[in-house]
């Protein structure tokens, strides 16, 4: 894999684990203000949630149009990658170990939001259905 491909799409998903740590931080702030039934405050994080979110998506794409623009093999191993699939080269295990602490991270993003989504929705959440 061209090592400057691989530079390129890591960069991406290094902002891709900054965004969703930021998520994470403003939904445990939320959680708190939940908990102390702060009105005020929730809305505010919420809305300033938002933009991480906004951020993650925009960058999910970026990822997605640059992979495009590869070669179909050289986009099929980034995508490989992507999904947690093992490094099979030296220069791949940096680029796979981000992804694999983004599949945490994002898992207890999901998690939290759930949690979240329950206690201000309760039954009429997103994650009631589940």
């Amino acid at each position: 894999m061209e090592q400057e491909k691989l530079l390129e799409i890591y960069v991406l998903v290094r902002r891709m684990y900054n965004l969703l740590g930021e998520i994470l931080d403003h939904s445990v702030q939320i959680s708190e203000a939940i908990d102390r039934n702060d009105q005020i405050t929730i809305q505010m994080l919420l809305s300033m949630r938002r933009e991480p979110i906004l951020e993650l998506a925009k960058t999910k794409e970026c990822i997605q149009q640059r992979l495009d623009a590869f070669s179909p093999q050289c986009a099929a191993e980034f995508r490989r990658l992507l999904n947690g699939g093992a490094a099979e080269e030296e220069g791949e295990k940096r680029f796979a170990a981000q992804v694999a602490s983004n599949m945490r991270l994002g898992e207890r993003v999901r998690l939290l939001d759930q949690q979240l989504s329950q206690k201000i929705a309760r039954d009429k959440s997103v994650y009631s259905a589940q």
